[in-house]
């Protein structure tokens, strides 16, 4: 939550274990208007659904992978995520 600016969004994605707790400074939660969501990431099922999905043609991808680069381009990537200026990229080894 340090990290969020103002109106932002926090998600808690982890796999924590049962009982887990975190600290939230309520505060900045609610003056700075936050957003605080848990994100349940996957099963094996999903999994299995998404990648039958890309394989018959349901789905197309082509619309979301905005770049193509090497391994060697990974904080090139990074960097152009962070700036807006890519959806997903696709990194080939």
């Amino acid at each position: 939550m340090a990290a969020v600016g103002r109106g932002g969004s926090v998600v808690f994605f982890g796999g924590c274990a049962p009982g887990t707790s975190v600290n939230v400074n309520t505060h900045r939660a609610h003056y700075e208007e936050l957003t605080l969501v848990g994100a349940f990431h996957h099963t094996p099922e999903l999994i299995r659904q998404a990648i039958e999905a890309l394989e018959t043609g349901v789905v197309k991808p082509d619309g979301l992978v905005t770049h193509t680069l090497g391994l060697g381009d990974v904080p090139y990537a990074l960097a152009l995520m962070t700036r807006g200026e890519a959806l997903k990229v696709l990194i080939e080894p």
